[in-house]
């Protein structure tokens, strides 16, 4: 209330922020993954940065610590835990192509 009566806003603090979308394929999934790991640096520009970030899950999903809470294993299980080229770390941290992304963006409209 008090941030609303000073920024002469009305209703929920994060109203019309967020969204979701119906994940429809595996390829939306591993898209998703990518973009939530990379959030705190989007261009992937800081590897390390991001590997050691400590708000992130993405320690979870390299193997560096196992917290039982997080269920990484429906994603974790489409790469190679030895091939470091087709690893879930080498997936994250390269340049994405994503010419062909926009039927998986939440703004995408039929």
């Amino acid at each position: 209330m008090y941030f609303n009566k000073k920024y002469r806003r009305t209703g929920h603090l994060f109203q019309g922020v967020y969204r979701s979308v119906t994940v429809g394929s595996e390829a939306q999934l591993l898209h998703l993954s990518r973009y939530i790991h990379r959030n705190p640096d989007p261009t992937g520009s800081n590897p390390v940065g991001l590997a050691e970030y400590r708000y992130s899950s993405l320690q979870n999903y390299l193997g560096k610590i196992k917290q039982t809470w997080i269920k990484n294993e429906e994603i974790t299980v489409l790469f190679s835990p030895s091939d470091i080229r087709n690893s879930y770390q080498s997936f994250v941290f390269e340049s994405a192509d994503l010419s062909d992304m926009s039927s998986m963006l939440i703004d995408y409209d039929d």
